[in-house]
C-alpha cells in the first residue's frame, strides 16, 4: 500500500484502521503553510454517512487527535448496516480540518460483525501515482526536455 487505508474487522463492531500517508504530501502542506510538520495536529475522522452519500448533511463523525507517528487506530463503535468514510488530515484550528487522505465509502455488513476470523479489507482509496509529465510542470510553466537541455 503506497498510500491509503485498510481495515481489519475484529468482532462486534470493532476494527483496526490502518493508513499510510505519503511524506511528500506532508512536506507540501508544511511548505504551503510555512510551518514545520511536527507543529500540525494530526487527526482521524470517521464519518457515519446517511443515504450512502458523502458528504452527507445527515452524517455524523468521530474525531480522534493522533500522535504524529501513529498509523493505526482501534475503533469499536461500527454499526451493522451503516456506511462510513475515513479521513486523515490536520487540524488547522479548533474549527478547520484539512483532509489529506479519504477512504472510499463502505458499508458494514453482518458478516463483519460475527466473523471469528480477522478479515482485512484494502478496498479503500489507492494512491494514484502522478503521471510522468508532472515532473515538468510548475504552476507557471511547462518544461520540455530537449537534447541540448531543458527549454522553457
Amino acid at each position: 500500500m503506497d498510500e491509503g487505508f485498510s481495515i481489519t474487522f475484529l468482532n462486534n463492531g470493532e476494527a483496526e484502521i490502518v493508513w499510510k500517508l505519503s511524506t511528500q504530501k506532508i512536506e507540501l502542506i508544511s511548505l504551503y503553510f510555512n510551518k514545520p510538520s511536527h507543529n500540525f495536529v494530526k487527526a482521524l475522522r470517521i464519518y457515519r454517512v446517511g443515504n450512502d452519500e458523502f458528504p452527507s448533511r445527515y452524517g455524523s463523525f468521530h474525531e480522534e487527535e493522533l500522535l504524529r507517528e501513529e498509523t493505526s487506530y482501534h475503533y469499536n463503535k461500527f454499526i451493522v448496516g451503516q456506511s462510513y468514510v475515513f479521513e486523515i488530515g490536520i487540524k488547522l484550528d479548533d474549527k478547520k480540518f484539512l483532509p489529506l487522505l479519504r477512504s472510499n465509502l463502505f458499508r458494514i455488513f453482518p458478516e463483519h460483525e460475527i466473523s471469528p476470523v480477522r478479515k482485512t479489507r484494502e478496498y479503500f482509496k489507492e494512491n494514484f501515482t502522478s503521471p510522468a509529465w508532472s515532473e515538468r510542470v510548475s504552476t507557471y510553466s511547462l518544461y520540455e526536455n530537449h537534447i541540448s537541455g531543458w527549454k522553457q
